[in-house]
């Protein structure tokens, strides 16, 4: 089988690393079993034996499988979920939770994998920790390489830790997705209208993070209104995960949602392995139920292309679990134009987006100063958690949650797979009937027919026709625009500067081309999509969408006009999203 560009850049980056202990990022979805099986068919072409090692049991069976079709030799697992502890074959792939007490045991290993390493410690007494000293023992000068789309933990990056030293290869920059976007490998993640809890009065818990008992206390009484929202914003989605922060808070979730007429079940950290697997399986192959519910599970190694929506009540300060929780939707399917990120609790603000998350720097004890806030009456310096200035008695307010809607709030993936307009661009100008006669330096009359501030023309008699106005004195085409408006047309639009060039084209533009600046980005197209089904969109951010395309702050301000126009091109007031999107992928290709 052909690797991916990246792929393969990351096996020949592994083959020729010497150092003993390295790090390769790939970001979730890109698939890490081809890559790991690449690797440990080189090592054992080099006569060399290796040990893949896990933490999950679907991942063990997933990776054993990918191993054996690339080496084309027994792999033997070692895995206490699946009733298998198989020591002797030359690439043994492990569960970690199995493996650990027989380390020794299981012979000399030449090179050691291990997947998701964000969850090795550098702490010897865990299971990682353990199984590394063990299979060291026998072989001191065994390497180690370490995959994950999240190469570090809550206090700092793995290099240089104890474990890891260094950093193999990285396909989790913004250049990286960016291509990986526009090469089809990932979907692309759009952001979606949301109200975002305030944080305010929640607690940290003893591991660092946002409790999750605090913030469940905060959230449960604004479900009945946000679950609605959830409703509305993921109208048209086909399967979705939701992450709560309590079982408590899923079961609430899941009976509002069940309540109203959606079909819904629950996975926690506890669910027995039996009852697990059968709940995964119909979700994934029998689309038995629409929304998965999370509780401290699913983050990783859940594999089901076909989620298009994720909803996040769990809020974290944890950049490497929210990028973790954001990778269950950037698999591609047949079946799935983009992923919508619905998050409530504000985590992209705080971590960063999936493609240039915020990670954090080592602490050192006792090292930085102590977070504060100025009282504005006394100008007291108070520490952060203080609801009361102690000086002058000013009580800090504390807002329950933010009540103003983000139409477009932080977006999950700074990088973008669509094309941006550039230069003079095809575009619809809908119909206008804002119409005014100016006047030159010579006194002569002119019409001047307007779209937005920014988008407006000096109606001649070449423009007249484009617009279906019969040519004449200025007054009477101020009068005939003014009662019937003009005809939508295709012009040639250029909003580089501060006002819009606007041109008659010389040869008409395909369709596709006409229709494709309203799609050109999935922020844009997610916009357009909103508008398709009814859903309202503030105007600046619609503005800001379309600036970000190419196309210009002044066009996205007729976009609802442009909407108006695409809805009766397919179909009416009635068009599905499924309607929308097959339009948007016949125009991908442009």
């Amino acid at each position: 089988m052909e690797l991916r560009w990246y792929q393969q850049e990351a096996v020949d980056a592994a083959i020729a690393y010497t150092g003993m202990a390295g790090t390769i990022n790939l970001p979730t979805g890109a698939g890490k079993s081809v890559v790991i099986a690449r690797i440990a068919a080189h090592v054992l072409q080099q006569g060399g034996r290796v040990l893949n090692a896990i933490h999950n049991g679907d991942l063990v069976r997933q990776n054993g499988q990918a191993i054996a079709r690339e080496v084309s030799e027994h792999v033997g697992i070692v895995s206490a979920s699946a009733g298998k502890k198989d020591w002797d074959a030359r690439v043994v792939v492990c569960s970690v939770g199995t493996a650990f007490r027989h380390a020794e045991a299981m012979g000399r290993f030449d090179l050691v994998i291990i997947d998701e390493c964000h969850l090795v410690s550098e702490k010897p007494d865990t299971m990682y920790g353990k199984l590394l000293a063990g299979i060291r023992k026998v072989n001191p000068e065994c390497q180690l390489i370490g995959l994950s789309a999240t190469p570090w933990r809550m206090d700092g990056p793995l290099i240089g830790r104890g474990v890891f030293e260094d950093e193999i290869y990285s396909a989790g920059t913004p250049e990286s997705f960016a291509r990986l976007l526009s090469d089809g490998y990932l979907s692309q993640l759009v952001p979606g209208p949301t109200s975002v809890v305030s944080m305010g009065g929640v607690t940290i818990a003893s591991n660092g993070d946002y409790s999750e008992e605090s913030f469940a206390h905060k959230i449960e009484p604004l479900l009945p209104s946000l679950i609605p929202e959830m409703l509305q914003a993921s109208m048209g989605r086909h399967k979705g995960i939701v992450f709560a922060p309590t079982v408590h808070t899923a079961e609430m979730i899941v009976g509002m949602l069940r309540s109203m007429g959606e079909t819904a079940e629950i996975i926690t950290g506890k669910t027995p392995k039996g009852e697990r697997k059968g709940l995964i399986d119909a979700f994934r192959n029998k689309n038995a139920f629409r929304w998965m519910v999370s509780v401290s599970a699913l983050t990783t190694g859940f594999d089901v292309p076909d989620i298009d929506v994720l909803v996040c009540f769990r809020p974290t300060l944890a950049s490497a679990l929210w990028v973790q929780m954001l990778g269950r939707l950037t698999r591609v399917h047949p079946d799935k134009v983009d992923g919508l990120v619905l998050d409530f609790t504000g985590n992209t603000e705080r971590c960063g987006p999936i493609d240039n998350p915020i990670i954090p720097k080592p602490k050192e004890k006792g090292a930085g100063e102590a977070v504060k806030k100025r009282c504005p009456v006394c100008e007291h310096e108070c520490s952060a958690s203080q609801r009361q200035c102690p000086v002058c008695g000013y009580e800090f307010p504390v807002v329950a949650k933010r009540e103003n809607v983000v139409a477009n709030g932080e977006p999950p993936m700074s990088v973008f797979a669509g094309r941006k307009m550039e230069g003079s661009t095809p575009c619809i100008l809908p119909s206008t009937h804002t119409v005014r006669i100016v006047m030159d330096r010579e006194g002569r009359q002119w019409c001047r027919v307007s779209w937005t501030d920014r988008i407006s023309l000096l109606m001649n008699d070449r423009w007249a026709a484009r617009l279906g106005i019969q040519w004449g004195q200025a007054s009477a085409i101020v009068d005939a625009i003014m009662a019937n408006g003009t005809k939508p047309t295709t012009v040639l639009l250029d909003t580089s500067g501060d006002y819009a060039k606007i041109s008659i084209p010389k040869i008409e533009p395909a369709t596709a081309d006409v229709w494709w600046p309203v799609t050109s980005t999935p922020q844009l197209r997610g916009m357009v999509r909103r508008l398709v089904l009814g859903i309202p969109v503030e105007p600046a951010a619609l503005t800001r969408a379309a600036t970000a395309a190419g196309v210009g702050c002044q066009y996205g301000r007729l976009l609802p006009d442009v909407v108006a126009m695409l809805k009766r091109k397919l179909g009416g007031d009635a068009v599905t999203i499924e309607q929308f999107d097959q339009w948007c992928v016949s125009l991908q290709n442009r």
